[in-house]
């Protein structure tokens, strides 16, 4: 049996940046209400704001061991993964108005309720932005699916840059926290600060198991159809 090191070339040692997307009402350019999508029909996306800095999906993951502590001390002879409570950290620029209703707990701009509340529930994808990026020197294009396939501007996605369709993050619901509101001199006023999305089991979702939180990949490798049975 031979074991042998790749070459670095051949290591993937970049991701890059991510856009951040939320499910919304319907395709046009007006359609901006955010809602949350129910796994069958086709999935409406916008750019949900201008991110800067780190996007992290945190798992916060818990197991429950099996310990024979008087014998073998601290260390687990068994463990069972008992599930994950996943919080998304985006780091981005706060200063449309509009996301005062769309990063809130309650689709509200404002607090001061006379009973508890439901909280609002948000579909968000983040992209790789290397998935909107053509020729060099070019902006950055319109990314599609259609018919099972990732297209760029029209075209199918370059072949260097399909490993970034297996990093694409699918998250079916996410409750916001209500996003922080910055006034700032320094920098010329720019209001950047940290949005906070809290995911949630929806158990209603069609979706298969292992899959009913977040999915990162092509949706169709996990039998997800967001052309809505197109």
């Amino acid at each position: 049996m031979d074991y042998a090191v790749k070459p670095l070339r051949e290591h993937l040692v970049d991701l890059g940046k991510a856009r951040i997307f939320y499910a919304v009402n319907g395709p046009t350019d007006s359609d901006v209400t955010p809602v949350h999508w129910d796994g069958g029909s086709e999935l409406f996306l916008k750019e949900l704001m201008l991110t800067n800095g780190e996007m992290t999906l945190e798992a916060n993951a818990e197991y429950s061991d099996l310990k024979l502590t008087e014998y073998t001390g601290p260390i687990p002879i068994k463990r069972y993964y008992t599930g994950e409570a996943p919080v998304l950290q985006v780091n981005g620029y706060l200063s449309d108005p509009a996301l005062r209703a769309i990063i809130s707990p309650t689709g509200t701009k404002g607090a001061g309720f006379e009973s508890q509340q439901p909280v609002q529930l948000l579909t968000l994808v983040a992209f790789p932005e290397m998935l909107f990026r053509g020729a060099v020197g070019q902006p950055l294009g319109t990314l599609s699916f259609s018919g099972g396939a990732w297209e760029l501007n029209g075209s199918p996605i370059a072949a260097g840059l399909e490993r970034y369709i297996g990093q694409i993050l699918w998250i079916w619901s996410a409750a916001p926290d209500r996003a922080p509101l910055v006034f700032s001199h320094p920098n010329g006023g720019e209001a950047l600060a940290q949005a906070s999305f809290a995911l949630v089991q929806d158990l209603e979702l069609p979706f298969p198991e292992g899959t009913q939180v977040y999915w990162i990949g092509d949706p169709a490798d996990a039998s997800i159809d967001i052309e809505g049975g197109s």
